[in-house]
């Protein structure tokens, strides 16, 4: 797990008064491994909406750190349609929207590839994390 350049220097900005929490993030699966410089516009995704991580930084489901890295305890659910057919997905991105193609993305990482199609209906994601470095 990575943050971007654009989580760097917001969450820079918070540690000094500049900026305010976000209330909510949203996962975003992504078909193209996000960088340090994606942002919501730029990176590929599978679904058109970002499922809500619940609760935001600020849930009492975002484990305590440890070594700088705080675990999502939460389950997040997906659900695709017959129709959907989001191709491979190899990564995820926390973003302060939810609407695909929108947004900044906050925190990025690598997930072991899997094919989201008519065959798979639904998602659970568990162990989302964050780590500031």
């Amino acid at each position: 797990m990575a943050m971007t350049t654009y989580g760097r220097s917001f969450y820079s900005a918070l540690i000094v008064g500049k900026e305010t929490a976000p209330v909510d993030l949203y996962l975003a699966l992504c078909n193209a491994m996000p960088t340090d410089a994606s942002t919501g516009a730029t990176i590929s995704e599978g679904p058109a909406t970002r499922p809500l991580v619940s609760g935001g930084v600020q849930s009492a489901l975002w484990g305590v750190p440890v070594d700088g890295v705080s675990t999502y305890g939460g389950t997040l659910t997906i659900t695709a349609t017959e129709n959907d057919n989001w191709g491979t997905i190899v990564g995820y991105a926390l973003c302060d929207t939810a609407a695909a193609g929108t947004g900044n993305v906050l925190f990025y990482g690598s997930v072991p590839s899997f094919t989201v199609n008519a065959a798979l209906m639904y998602l659970d994601i568990q162990g989302i994390q964050v780590a500031v470095v």
